[in-house]
């Protein structure tokens, strides 16, 4: 069985933003990839205008999952800008 992988945004962002490390890491996988919906909010969150285009087909690659069970109810939105976006973002799923 294949290794799988959940990838959390904070690689995503590195690998989007080109730095060197996280394009090597990605790119060198060889196990089944997902990225969790949280993830994949936060990313739109934080996106505007042309980026959101060019951020479609790069999530297309990866298999979205939602968060699993034991993770529910224990994420939390600390406010701000980011929290707004990121919550805003999650009910457009």
């Amino acid at each position: 069985m294949a290794e799988r992988l959940l990838l959390d945004t904070d690689v995503l962002v590195e690998y989007l933003r080109g730095r060197v490390e996280a394009v090597g890491y990605l790119e060198g996988l060889v196990s089944d990839v997902y990225v969790s919906v949280i993830s994949v909010a936060e990313l739109f969150a934080g996106v505007i205008g042309e980026e959101e285009r060019s951020l479609r087909p790069f999530l297309v690659a990866f298999d979205a999952r939602p968060s699993p069970r034991r993770w529910r109810g224990r994420a939390t939105f600390t406010g701000g800008t980011t929290g707004r976006a990121t919550a805003r973002a999650l009910r457009m799923l």
